[in-house]
């Protein structure tokens, strides 16, 4: 997907690229990650597999340091993406938009920028994502309203996305969600400062 396109197209002012003095570097995007990841000192943390899954896996584990949670993720963020049609719809046609949740409720299919919007939204959440593009390095999302629990750290590489952390952060800082509290949030739709306690770090903004 090329989201210099999707952006110029649909003008979200909440998706920023910041641009970074880039050298050329390698022509392989994962290894032009890994260069970033170095300069930048992140390390990463490989999701299971290349299942379609990986974006929902980063997120899941990035919020509850258990990516096994992803299809509570997915269901979630499908959930804000129909509830609140207006704020994701842009420039698509309502059959268009439709037929675009369906796919992003769907488990195996994979995520897109608007996805990770509606996460942000309705996790309370902010983006930084380390990139492989050749104009941008870094890039973040922002919720609508601008007001954030807790900052989530990822990075992608030609459709391929895994979580990250700063160099020297401990990848498990918290235990896990149990299931029952994964339980109470999918029926309440509550999220506490307890569930989104992880790292807040924002040395980056």
């Amino acid at each position: 997907m090329n989201r210099d396109m999707d952006l110029i197209r649909y003008g979200n002012d909440l998706f920023h690229y910041l641009p970074d003095n880039i050298q050329p570097g390698t022509a392989d995007p994962f290894e032009r990650l890994q260069q970033r990841l170095d300069e930048f000192q992140y390390v990463v943390r490989p999701v299971v597999g290349d299942d379609g899954n990986c974006v929902p896996r980063s997120i899941a584990h990035q919020l509850f340091s258990n990516e096994e949670h992803h299809p509570y993720v997915r269901e979630t963020v499908a959930a804000q993406l129909r509830v609140f049609w207006e704020r994701y719809i842009y420039q698509r046609s309502a059959g268009a938009y439709e037929r675009y949740v369906d796919k992003m409720a769907t488990q195996t299919k994979w995520c897109d920028f608007t996805f990770c919007q509606a996460a942000a939204d309705v996790f309370r959440v902010k983006f930084f994502e380390i990139v492989s593009y050749d104009s941008y390095a870094k890039c973040i999302i922002l919720p609508h309203d601008r007001v954030f629990k807790k900052v989530i750290f990822i990075c992608s590489s030609d459709e391929h996305t895994d979580s990250m952390f700063p160099v020297g952060v401990q990848q498990e800082r918290v235990p896990p969600v149990s299931d029952v509290r994964l339980r109470l949030m999918r029926n309440t739709g509550l999220f506490t400062a307890q569930d989104l306690n992880r790292n807040l770090h924002t040395h980056f903004a």
